[in-house]
């Protein structure tokens, strides 16, 4: 068996025979996770992470799947990273795996988080994550951003309906920099969410 250190994190393991990371993981000066990463082909699949002590119990509001996976963040989200801020092991652990851990610790002491968390549910999940990539709460005016993002160009103005082109709009520039990272197939897949969201939202309304 073949291993090696984790750089920055002394008490983890790579394994290369099994393609898995183990052990130890520091979140802070007094608290500590024992977990296991498989890296599914990193960096061109997306880790899977598992709390191994049973610290985290299992229930969807602690973001944590019955086969012991945790969710890290939002699919969009995970893809962006992965684009983006995300170019080593090292980078996936500091960025998604290290706050969400801080986040637990926090839940256990405050009974909340102190990060941003998402609603565990396919529909209302993607409506708050494109809410908070694309800085707008309109759920229409986001499933029409999402259907012209190939459209839309820096120049033209904002999805924002400000009137103001997207390169000197506050901070949607930086924003729909972001949002251009996601695939066309994961914008298929989720405009259809959000329209489902929004029929049945619809159909409250008339009730």
């Amino acid at each position: 068996m073949t291993e090696s250190k984790i750089r920055g994190f002394p008490l983890l393991r790579y394994n290369e025979d099994k393609s898995i990371i183990s052990g130890s993981i520091i979140v802070d000066d007094t608290d500590s996770y024992d977990i296991q990463i498989a890296l599914r082909g990193f960096p061109n699949g997306v880790p899977v992470v598992y709390e191994t002590e049973g610290r985290i119990p299992r229930k969807d509001d602690r973001h944590t799947y019955n086969s012991g996976e945790l969710c890290l963040t939002t699919e969009p989200n995970m893809e962006i990273y992965l684009k983006s801020m995300v170019k080593t092991i090292e980078d996936f652990i500091n960025f998604l795996v290290v706050p969400f851990l801080q986040n637990n610790s926090y839940y256990e002491l405050k009974r909340g988080y102190k990060f941003d968390e998402y609603t565990h549910e396919p529909f209302g999940s993607t409506y708050e994550t494109y809410r908070d990539i694309l800085g707008v709460t309109n759920i229409q005016l986001l499933i029409r951003t999402l259907e012209q993002r190939l459209k839309i160009r820096p120049n033209e103005k904002c999805y924002c309906q400000s009137n103001i082109k997207i390169k000197n709009c506050s901070d949607h520039s930086s924003r729909y920099k972001k949002f251009r990272l996601l695939s066309k197939e994961r914008l298929r897949k989720d405009i259809i969410l959000l329209k489902t969201l929004l029929n049945e939202l619809l159909k409250l309304k008339t009730r």
